[in-house]
């Protein structure tokens, strides 16, 4: 148990200071994301199987989140050079997603939905503006998850956490930004 603890410390201080990189200016998006992948793939590391913490279930999203981003970055670099290779690449990122989502789910679950707050993102892309939202932890700092997950979108407006209105997203650089 203590090498499940010891490992989300050491997450949780390479994701914060992975962040201040970012918002610091010093990492792009893409390079945000490959150091989060390397972060995973450097250790051996795979999703965590037993999660009963918001911690342990935030390593699993960000375990997902990133491969499904960088599949979608190689499918979009192989769009002309091998479009069958792209769209089987963006059905495993689409696979990568919904995986995540689970993850999403399950943070709500272990957190409750008292100290969330989430709401439709107004975005720079046609494909996710407005239909992108944005969940806030309120009570644990820098937890800020995103999905399109009706299912999730539902559950959060039953908890009374949604607020009607479409905003920008707290972290629009990031949100907005290309990779």
């Amino acid at each position: 148990m203590d090498k499940i603890k010891d490992l989300l410390q050491a997450f949780w201080t390479y994701r914060d200071q992975a962040i201040d990189q970012l918002e610091a200016g010093d990492l792009t998006k893409l390079a945000f994301l490959e150091a989060n992948a390397a972060f995973f793939a450097d250790r051996g590391l795979k999703p965590l199987h037993q999660v009963d913490s918001v911690e342990a279930a935030m390593f699993n999203y960000q375990y997902y989140n990133v491969q499904a981003k960088l599949h979608m970055q190689e499918a979009s670099e192989e769009a002309f050079r091998n479009p069958a290779l792209a769209k089987k690449m963006r059905h495993k990122a689409q696979d990568l997603y919904q995986e995540k989502d689970v993850w999403t789910q399950k943070i709500l679950d272990i957190h409750g939905y008292d100290q969330v707050e989430a709401y439709l993102l107004v975005t720079r892309s046609d494909v996710l503006n407005e239909a992108l939202f944005e969940i806030v932890l309120l009570d644990v700092e820098r937890v800020i998850l995103h999905s399109m997950d009706k299912r999730i979108q539902y559950k959060l407006r039953q908890a009374g956490a949604w607020v009607e209105g479409a905003r920008p997203s707290r972290i629009s650089t990031y949100v907005d930004s290309r990779y």
